[in-house]
């Protein structure tokens, strides 16, 4: 019924505040009732695009139990969509990408929603033109790459050594990386940012 619709409606303006606009469908709902009401508290279940909501349901009687209604639910936001192929590897400038309004009730992963937290990542593999950027789809952007020069760290009982040496692999901050000493031995080290790194082993 239009009132149920309403009941509902309202009910997901509050709860889907985070999202761009919405459609819905009741699906399934109880049958002979007198009225539906939601509580403002209840958190509904959205399973892909089927979303569940517990209801108090008034009977004729004036009997009163729980019940559920089912919605085949569309949630749209805006979001940061690729404006061309993105290669593996590749830090993103601002013209790869663009923001446009997508339903995303199926979408796998978590969207990125902030340009600046393209600045410091790269892209896992290969990302065809139009997708949705999630953040499973990049990681931490190198900020040694393999010949750097970095000073290697090493604590000795209460001492702290440092040496000049040569990454031997790119590394994020927090990777572990292998490098390379001026005479030539070679230890793991974990990068702790661009021109320092730690050695571990």
């Amino acid at each position: 019924t239009n009132e149920l619709n309403k009941t509902v409606d309202d009910y997901l303006k509050k709860n889907l505040s985070g999202f761009t606009s919405y459609e819905f469908q009741i699906i399934k709902q109880p049958v002979n009732y007198i009225s539906i009401s939601i509580d403002e508290n209840s958190l509904f279940n959205l399973n892909g695009h089927i979303a569940t909501i517990p209801v108090r349901v008034t009977y004729s009687d004036n009997s009163v139990q729980q019940n559920h209604l089912v919605l085949r639910m569309k949630l749209f936001k805006e979001v940061f969509i690729a404006s061309r192929q993105i290669s593996r590897n590749e830090v993103l400038s601002i013209a790869d990408f663009r923001t446009e309004v997508k339903e995303v009730t199926q979408l796998r992963g978590t969207p990125i929603e902030s340009i600046v937290e393209f600045s410091s990542m790269t892209s896992k593999s290969s990302i065809p033109i139009g997708t949705v950027l999630i953040f499973e789809s990049f990681q931490a952007a190198p900020v040694v790459k393999s010949g750097d020069k970095v000073t290697a760290q090493s604590i000795v009982g209460n001492v702290m050594i440092s040496v000049e040496a040569f990454a031997r692999q790119d590394g994020a901050e927090g990777e572990i990386i292998k490098i390379q000493t001026k005479d030539k031995k070679q230890f793991k080290a974990r990068v702790l940012n661009f021109e320092n790194v730690l050695i571990i082993e």
